[in-house]
C-alpha cells in the first residue's frame, strides 16, 4: 500500500514538473504540490523545426503544505549543432496553490500563477529570437482542474488569463502604492479601471490573451506514462493595422494551437526521463512548426 502511494505521488510530481510552460511550444500545467522536504531538479532540451534549440533548467520546492514554487531559466541557440549565436532566454517564477478536492477526491482544484522575468531578448525589437523568448513582463494566472476519469486515466484542464506587457509599456507603472499620495487612493492604488494610467484600464488589455488547454494521461502502463494534450492561446483584441498588436506569443499566429504526444519512463520513484513531440496546427515561416523535447528530472 505504501509503495502504491509513493508511485502515485511520484507520477503526479513528474506530470507537474514536466508541464511548466515555456514561451515556445508550451504544454499543459498539472496540479501537484511538492512536499516540504523535497527539492526537484529538471533539465530539458528542446529542438525546433527551425533548427533553433533551447535548454531549460527548473528548480522547485514546497514552501508551505499546499503551496509550491518553481524557478525556471531558458538558454537559446540559433542552431541545434553549429551555434552561431547563443542568448539567455526568459526566466520565470511559478507558484501553485492547491485549493481543495471534490467528489471523493475524484476532482482537484488548484490555482496557478506565473511571472515571466524579462531576461530574454525583447520580442518587439529583436526579430531573430521572437517566438522563443518574450523579453518583457508577463503575469499568468488561473485555475487548474484535475479529474480522475477512471483508475489510471486522468484529465487536466487549464484556464489562464495572461497580462502581457505591450511595446514600450511600463508594466508596473499602472500601480501606485504610495499611501501618502491622495491620487493613489483615488486610483485605488492602480486598480481603478476608470483612470487611463491604471493597470486595469482597457487600453492595457490589447496585448493580453486567454489560454485554454487539457491533457489526458494514462498511468496504467507504469513505469511508462503516455499522454496527449491540446493547447490554444487566443489574443483578446487584434488591430490588423498595427503589427505589434498581433499575437506576439506565436509570432503573430492567432489563435496559437498546439497538440503534443508525450512519454515518460520512471527509473525509480524519485527520477524519470521523457520525450515529447509537439506540433503547431497553424504556423508561419517564423514560428517553428514542431518541436522535440527530451528531459530528465530527479527529486531529492
Amino acid at each position: 500500500m505504501k509503495l502504491k502511494i509513493e508511485i502515485k505521488s511520484a507520477i503526479l510530481l513528474a506530470l507537474f514538473i514536466f508541464s511548466i510552460p515555456a514561451y515556445s511550444h508550451p504544454s499543459v500545467v498539472k496540479s501537484y504540490n511538492i512536499p516540504l522536504n523535497k527539492i526537484e531538479l529538471k533539465i530539458e532540451e528542446k529542438m525546433f523545426s527551425s533548427e533553433f534549440s533551447m535548454e531549460k533548467i527548473t528548480l522547485g520546492t514546497g514552501i508551505l503544505p499546499y503551496l509550491t514554487m518553481w524557478f525556471s531559466l531558458d538558454y537559446l541557440h540559433d542552431s541545434i549543432i553549429k551555434n552561431k549565436e547563443n542568448n539567455v532566454g526568459d526566466a520565470s517564477i511559478q507558484i501553485l496553490y492547491y485549493s481543495r478536492a471534490f467528489f471523493k477526491n475524484k476532482m482537484n482544484l488548484s490555482w496557478f500563477f506565473k511571472f515571466l522575468i524579462p531576461t530574454g531578448p525583447n520580442a518587439f525589437l529583436e526579430e531573430k529570437w521572437r517566438g522563443y523568448a518574450f523579453g518583457n513582463s508577463e503575469l499568468l494566472f488561473g485555475p487548474i482542474l484535475q479529474i480522475e476519469l477512471t483508475e489510471g486515466f486522468d484529465v487536466h484542464f487549464n484556464f489562464f488569463y495572461v497580462f502581457r506587457q505591450g511595446q514600450s509599456e511600463d508594466f508596473f507603472g499602472g500601480f501606485n502604492i504610495n499611501i501618502t499620495d491622495e491620487d493613489a487612493w483615488k486610483r485605488i492604488f492602480g486598480l481603478n479601471p476608470v483612470y487611463k494610467e491604471n493597470f486595469f484600464h482597457k487600453n492595457r488589455f490589447f496585448n493580453d490573451s486567454i489560454i485554454s488547454s487539457f491533457q489526458l494521461n494514462n498511468s496504467k502502463l507504469f513505469p511508462f506514462i503516455p499522454a496527449i494534450d491540446f493547447y490554444i492561446s487566443k489574443r483578446l483584441f487584434t488591430d490588423k493595422n498595427k503589427k505589434y498588436e498581433k499575437h506576439i506569443e506565436g509570432y503573430f499566429i492567432d489563435p496559437l494551437i498546439i497538440t503534443s504526444l508525450m512519454l515518460k519512463y520512471f527509473i525509480n520513484t524519485n527520477s524519470f526521463v521523457g520525450a515529447t513531440y509537439s506540433y503547431a496546427l497553424y504556423s508561419s515561416e517564423y514560428y517553428p512548426k514542431y518541436c522535440f523535447s527530451f528531459y530528465s528530472a530527479a527529486f531529492f
